[in-house]
């Protein structure tokens, strides 16, 4: 539970590990284009991980899923999980519409 809210934190406060060979030899304007590209290709993935954890908590939701040890029910941890991911997607919208403006500037 801990990293499904840590990983949106994470990522809004620029924490993440980033390797920057190429781009940072790049113009500002052509690495916003490549930044651009590539908070795209995170969102589409995102996007495919936000459907799934949500069709998993329904899932587990519809059957009373419970752990097999302790009998303790999923539903409110792949919940949270998935609200984790629903973060994690808004702070890539963020980061999209933020190289959007910096390959637009002249």
């Amino acid at each position: 539970m801990v990293a499904a809210v840590g990983i949106p934190y994470a990522a809004r406060e620029n924490r993440n590990v980033v390797v920057d060979v190429i781009a940072s030899r790049l113009p500002p304007r052509m690495r916003g284009f490549f930044d651009a590209v590539s908070f795209a290709v995170g969102l589409a993935l995102l996007g495919f991980l936000v459907y799934v954890a949500f069709r998993e908590v329904r899932y587990a939701a519809s059957f009373g899923e419970v752990t097999m040890v302790s009998s303790t029910p999923t539903t409110p941890f792949k919940c949270i999980w998935a609200i984790g991911l629903v973060l994690l997607f808004l702070v890539v919208v963020r980061e999209l519409v933020r190289a959007i403006r910096k390959a637009a500037k002249r």
